[in-house]
């Protein structure tokens, strides 16, 4: 990856984290993060990756993302300065998920005694 859309990547990971601290009100029972950004080279597009605590939350807070999609897009507008500011997309990122599912067998091998 190039360091330009390493950057770019950094800096859309800032800002839009940064707006969820301030602008977007997640209920009080979820908390959500920015886990990382991926531009694509032509830096036309932008998937955000967010992390949903508890997972069991993730549909709400997805929802109310992409009701905010483009609150979240002209602020990004206003805020990089570049030819073409990349159209974003929110995604859940499965890492959370994935945790979730290897911590569950483990509780079960552990009740088993096979761990």
């Amino acid at each position: 990856m190039s360091r330009r859309i390493d950057q770019v990547n950094e800096l859309i990971q800032r800002e839009v984290a940064e707006y969820f601290r301030r602008d977007i009100e997640f209920p009080r029972d979820c908390f959500v993060t920015v886990t990382r950004v991926e531009t694509h080279p032509d830096l036309r597009n932008a998937k955000i990756f967010v992390s949903v605590l508890p997972f069991i939350k993730h549909a709400q807070a997805l929802q109310m993302l992409t009701r905010a999609r483009g609150r979240v897009q002209s602020m990004l507008n206003g805020k990089l300065f570049m030819h073409h500011v990349p159209q974003i997309q929110f995604a859940l990122d499965p890492t959370e998920e994935h945790a979730s599912a290897v911590e569950s067998i483990l509780d079960d091998l552990h009740q088993k005694g096979e761990v």
